[in-house]
């Protein structure tokens, strides 16, 4: 997976079924990573914690390996590099809009998750 697939993927989703802090509400709304897995899944339509989620306890054991690289590694990588920014990745984006000074503090989390992946694109992520 790549920034454009995301972006493709997560593009006709409502801006209100983003949310925040959690990966699934289990009824129709998910964090941006539980949507990325949702819709790679083999049920996109499950909306359970399992099918959406790449965390379990104290471990991640990452049903969507790829989607998994991207949201962590490869959004991380690209905070770090184009920004000083640590220890965030698209989870991060999602959650909070305090990582100021970038684009990524808008009060909309599919706005601020769209303005990531827009400038992961351009950087060639």
């Amino acid at each position: 997976m790549d920034a454009k697939e995301a972006k493709e993927l997560l593009q006709p989703i409502p801006n209100e079924d983003f949310i925040r802090n959690k990966y699934s509400d289990e009824i129709g709304k998910c964090c941006a990573v539980g949507h990325l897995i949702r819709l790679k899944s083999e049920d996109p339509s499950d909306f359970s914690i399992e099918n959406c989620t790449d965390w379990s306890g104290t471990f991640l054991f990452n049903p969507e390996p790829e989607v998994g690289k991207f949201v962590r590694e490869e959004c991380q990588n690209f905070l770090f590099k184009k920004h000083k920014i640590l220890s965030c990745d698209l989870a991060s984006v999602n959650n909070y809009n305090n990582i100021n000074g970038y684009g990524y503090d808008d009060e909309n989390i599919k706005n601020r998750v769209m303005k990531l992946l827009d400038d992961m694109i351009e950087a060639g992520y």
